[in-house]
């Protein structure tokens, strides 16, 4: 997935509620170990369903309606953030809350 023009250009083409974005599986080939960091945790304002998550990565951004990414940094509460399952079917959800929280 890569940002352009603060668009991902995996949603350009789709961005609304029940389109099916091309999802493609990925192999992870390795793990590195770079230290400790930040956790964001973002809660929504209504429940998702087994399968579902957001999309973006997490230590960085999510991707938004209109074919957008917000940072995690940014989100704040009543903010419309999407939500895909593992179909790649997409909808909006609302977020209640945003907790960042660091280890020391």
């Amino acid at each position: 997935m890569g940002v352009q023009g603060g668009k991902l250009d995996y949603f350009n083409k789709q961005s609304e509620e029940g389109s099916q974005p091309e999802l493609t599986k990925a192999t992870i080939t390795g793990v590195q170990m770079i230290g400790m960091g930040d956790r964001v945790c973002v809660d929504l304002c209504s429940l998702m369903r087994p399968g579902e998550g957001l999309l973006g990565p997490i230590h960085a951004c999510v991707a938004v309606p209109g074919g957008k990414i917000c940072y995690l940094s940014e989100l704040k509460t009543g903010r419309e953030i999407l939500v895909v399952n593992q179909n790649g079917i997409q909808r909006t959800a609302v977020v209640g809350r945003v907790k960042i929280e660091t280890d020391h």
